[in-house]
Formats: structure tokens, C-alpha cells, sequence
């Protein structure tokens, strides 16, 4: 696969023509959902059993469930799509490869390392690869050799985001609320929703759970004879056996809500949400981004945050066997960014390109740019900057993606190699926003979100083969071709910035476009003069 050229990318457009397009359909990615929900069904009994025995604890399923899901998602959805990837080589004779053992009794000591091998490191995908051919599922593959290998624990990659003193003191009052984060309401408005949810479970108004994850088992209908016991023994990440080890939150109150962000990682947040259900706590998320509604990555979503009470969302509600548990509301981050911009008395002058990063291997089958795309992409953001006026280059800069930038194959640099003269944007890209008459957008990033929230003039471009949409969204995007706010060519929504470059609002606040934007608005990305007010009267008949 093109991820073979990660460190040597100069050589891709060399090689592109002879790499396969292995990429999982929209058919597939459903299939990897339903047998990854299958799977964890039913080897969850398994891994409670092996846990317990692992940390002398004797815990339910559910408690081990809320700490090994994100993980054991990552695990098994990487086998699911690894085995779709060689079907679709679709090979008309045999070939004869090399394979891998793997020596290391336990390849992870975190859940990070996982995260970020399962992105970077080409002997964990070999490795996985090696453990798919050994089933002999693949009649046209042919072992050749079966080499031996260690798995070496790498340099952990840098955070991109590191807590200042003032947001260690936060972390530490929150630390004492039934509200881990709400993005978008500041400390004391966070404060002030906390005591309603004490005050409901003070005067015993506790939510009734209507949580039902274990439902009937479902068949594990391909891969069922895959040794998925000692595939999984050996990368669950040891942490998980020394669970006592983690430190105990101070404060574990009893019965009501509690409402978290993300409980996936780190280990200190997921076991915090497992002792809260223990206490009988109705758990609750709040959405903080993209891919919830929108493209392919709504498994990760439903066996983690959609697997607890409730969920609100920034409005979309069509989801999955259960919708009732998902509760949309205005986002308070989306209406404070769409207030302050409407409020904002700074020049609007900026015309940006939010960009994005391509890491090697696909991570969690979530659909998305990645390797095998990583010439075209190129190829549309240098036509897209070349077809750009003259005019429209005097106020354009461009925005790269800069989480995530280590473990990405090489965006920026071929960029400024390319086109010298164009300015890179830095910074907060939130702060931008306030000065942006025309935001242009690669990729369906919570950036889209922002820019539709705010009701910024914005450009959408990217290849539609690479994001598998979900059927509401993908509506929406034929929708925004016939306003010209969606293009399969980059060149072609170059032509139209180029054309409306000196009465951009003539376009963007048409009755049509806005039509348009509005009904995007209310279905991912709600906004509200009062988010405050709000939450506050929904929490307190919920």
C-alpha cells in the first residue's frame, strides 16, 4: 500500500499507478461496525473474567467495558479493515509473502502507544497483516517465510495542547463537579449547572437509566474462527493490569447525572466514568467535534459516548438503534463563536485554506484522507492555489493542520516548496474566524461546523471517495453543489472564489444559500442567543 512510502513519500507519484486502491466501501465500513459490535459482545465476558483475575478485582462487565472499549475498538476495527483491504487487492492468481511473528508477550504498555502505532509504525501493520494471512482465509495468498519480530516501544509524539497554571486550577474545581466539560461554557457557568444536577439528585429527581448495551449477542459472521483471545491478550495495554494503580478521584457523588466530554482517554477519565456508573450516576457526553452524523466513523461513536445514557448533541438525532438517549441542543462553543463574530468589528479581510494531515495507516476505520489519496490531494490543493486570481492571493493564506503533524505524511512543506510567497496562518485558528470574509475547507472538520455556525462565507472541496457521508449529510453536500458552495474540483472552486471575490455576500447571503445553511445549522451545528438558559431548562426536566 502507499503507507509503504511513508518516510520516502517523493517516490509516490512515481509508484502511485502500481498500488491498489484498497479502500473500504461504504457496504464495508458497515460491515466493520456490525462485527466489531459482535466481537465485543462477545468476548467482553472473557476480558472481564481475564481483567479481574489480572487485578484481583471483581468487577462487572459494564465497569470493564467503560475502560477497555475505546481500545478494544482500535484493536478490532484495524483486523476488520485490514481483512476488506486484501479482498479489495481482488488477486487473480497466487502470490507468496513473508510474514511476522511477534515475540513481545505484550506489545503495549498504554492505551496511547496503541493509538499512535496503529498510525505510524509500519512493523504493528505488517504485524497485523501477518496474523489475518495466518488464518488461510485468503486461498491466493501463499506463505513464504515466517520472520520473527520485536515491537519496540517508540518515542512517545508530542502533545500538541499543554495545560497552563490557570487550566490546572480549573481541572482542579472541576474535579468537584458533576460536569466534566460542556465546550463551550466557561468555568462558572459550569459551576452553575452542576448545582442544578445536585440539586436533582439531592431531592432524588435522578434520571432513570435507560442504558441497554448488552443486547442479544450478535454472530460473529466473518472472521469467527480469528484467535481473537490471544489476539487481544496480547495488545491490550498493560495498564489496564495494574488498574488500582490509577489514582481514586476525590469526589465520587451518588445517584444523578454526570456529564463528561470524552472518556476515552486518558485511563484516569474512563475509570473515573466506570466508578461513577458503579455509584449508580446516570452518565452523560456532550459532543466536542466532528463525526457525529456526518462521514464514517459512527462506530467508535456508538460503542463509546452513544453507549451511555444520553449524548447531546449540536443537533443531529438520527442515529442508530436508540436514538432516544441522543438529546440535540444549541453548542455553547458554536454560539459564543457565532455571537462574537456577529459582534466583531475587526476587518474582515482574511480568505483562508483550512487544511488537513494524511497519516500513513487509517486509524479506527474512520473513512478519511489517507495514503492512497495523498498525490491527488496534492495535486487539488496546488490547482486550487494556482487558479486563484491574483486579487484573491493578496488576502489568502493558508491554514495547515498542525495536530497531528508528526505522525502525517508531508503537507506543508511541498506547499511552501510550491508557492514561496504564500503566507502560513498560525495560531488559534478560532481567533482567525473574527477577521475571515471566506474560509475554504479540505476536509469535514469541526472547522466546517465553526465557519456554518457563524455563518461564514464558506468553500467546501474534497474528494468525495475518500469520506464516506452518511445519507442526511450527503443530501446536504448535493444540495451545496447547486449553490456552489461544494466542488469535486478544486480548480473549479478556485474559478468561483475568483468571481465573486469582490461581493462575496451578494452569493453567500442569497435567499437560497442562506435557505440552505440555516436547515445545515439546525441539523449539526445548532447555535442560541441564550445556550445558558438553555441547558439550564433542559437539565432540569430531563
Amino acid at each position: 500500500g502507499s503507507w509503504s512510502l511513508f518516510k520516502k513519500q517523493e517516490l509516490l507519484k512515481e509508484y502511485q499507478h502500481h498500488i491498489p486502491n484498497t479502500v473500504p466501501s461504504k457496504d464495508q465500513y458497515s460491515d466493520i461496525q456490525e462485527q466489531v459490535e459482535a466481537v465485543f459482545l462477545n468476548y467482553l465476558p472473557f476480558m472481564t473474567e481475564y481483567l479481574n483475575n489480572k487485578n484481583d478485582t471483581n468487577h462487572n462487565e459494564y465497569f470493564w467495558k467503560i475502560i477497555i472499549q475505546d481500545w478494544f475498538y482500535c484493536a478490532v476495527s484495524t483486523v476488520y479493515e485490514y481483512y476488506f483491504r486484501i479482498q479489495n487487492i481482488d488477486l487473480k492468481e497466487e502470490v507468496f509473502v513473508d510474514i511476522f511473528n511477534v515475540s513481545t508477550k505484550h506489545i503495549f504498555n498504554f492505551n496511547y502507544e496503541f493509538n499512535e502505532k496503529v498510525q505510524i509504525s509500519t512493523e504493528y501493520n505488517n504485524y497485523v497483516f501477518s496474523e489475518l494471512i495466518k488464518t488461510g482465509v485468503f486461498k491466493n495468498i501463499k506463505i513464504n517465510n515466517v520472520n520473527t519480530i520485536e515491537i519496540k516501544q517508540k518515542e512517545m509524539l508530542k502533545s500538541f495542547w499543554k495545560p497552563n497554571l490557570k487550566s490546572k486550577i480549573i481541572s482542579k474545581i472541576k474535579s468537584y463537579l458533576r460536569i466534566e466539560a460542556i465546550f463551550g461554557f466557561n468555568i462558572i457557568e459550569q459551576i452553575y449547572l452542576s448545582s442544578i444536577l445536585s440539586l436533582k439528585a439531592l431531592f432524588k429527581f435522578n434520571h432513570s437509566k435507560k442504558r441497554n448495551i448488552f443486547d442479544p449477542k450478535k454472530e460473529i459472521s466473518i472472521l469467527k474462527d480469528f484467535h481473537w483471545k490471544k489476539f487481544l491478550i496480547q495488545n491490550i495495554p498493560t495498564e489496564y493490569f495494574n488498574i488500582k494503580k490509577i489514582p481514586k478521584p476525590k469526589f465520587i457523588p451518588k445517584g444523578g447525572i454526570y456529564i463528561c466530554s470524552n472518556y476515552k482517554s486518558p485511563s484516569t477519565n474512563s475509570y473515573k466514568i466506570a466508578l461513577l456508573n458503579e455509584a449508580n450516576v446516570s452518565i452523560f457526553s456532550s459532543q466536542h467535534g466532528c463525526g457525529y452524523g456526518d462521514f464514517h466513523s459512527l462506530t467508535r461513536n456508538n460503542l463509546n459516548e452513544l453507549s451511555l445514557d444520553g449524548f447531546f448533541s449540536w443537533g443531529w438525532k438520527n442515529y442508530g438503534p436508540q436514538p432516544e438517549r441522543v438529546h440535540p441542543l444549541s453548542s455553547p462553543l458554536l454560539s459564543k463563536i457565532r455571537s462574537r463574530t456577529q459582534k466583531s468589528t475587526t476587518e474582515k479581510k482574511l480568505i483562508t485554506l483550512a487544511s488537513t494531515c494524511f497519516q500513513p495507516y487509517s486509524f479506527c476505520s474512520s473513512s478519511g484522507y489517507e495514503s492512497h489519496f495523498f498525490t491527488d490531494y496534492l495535486s487539488k490543493i496546488e490547482g486550487f492555489i494556482e487558479t486563484l486570481s491574483p486579487s484573491v492571493i493578496e488576502d489568502f493564506k493558508y491554514r495547515p493542520r498542525l495536530t497531528h503533524r508528526e505522525a502525517s505524511f508531508k503537507v506543508i512543506e511541498p506547499i511552501e516548496e510550491k508557492f514561496p510567497k504564500i503566507e502560513l496562518l498560525k495560531g488559534n485558528l478560532d481567533e482567525h474566524l473574527y477577521s475571515t470574509k471566506l474560509i475554504i475547507i479540505d476536509n469535514p472538520s469541526s472547522v466546517l461546523n465553526k465557519s456554518f455556525a457563524a455563518n461564514i462565507p464558506t468553500i467546501l472541496f474534497w474528494n468525495r471517495d475518500c469520506w464516506q457521508m452518511s445519507d442526511i449529510f450527503g443530501k446536504y453536500i448535493e444540495r451545496f453543489i447547486d449553490l456552489k458552495i461544494f466542488f469535486d474540483c478544486s480548480e473549479e472552486a478556485a474559478k468561483h472564489i475568483n468571481s465573486i471575490h469582490h461581493n462575496i455576500d451578494k452569493w453567500w447571503l442569497s435567499n437560497e444559500v442562506q435557505s440552505a445553511v440555516n436547515d445545515f445549522r439546525e441539523e449539526f451545528c445548532r447555535t442560541s442567543k441564550t445556550p445558558l438558559r438553555d441547558w439550564s431548562k433542559y437539565l432540569l426536566k430531563l
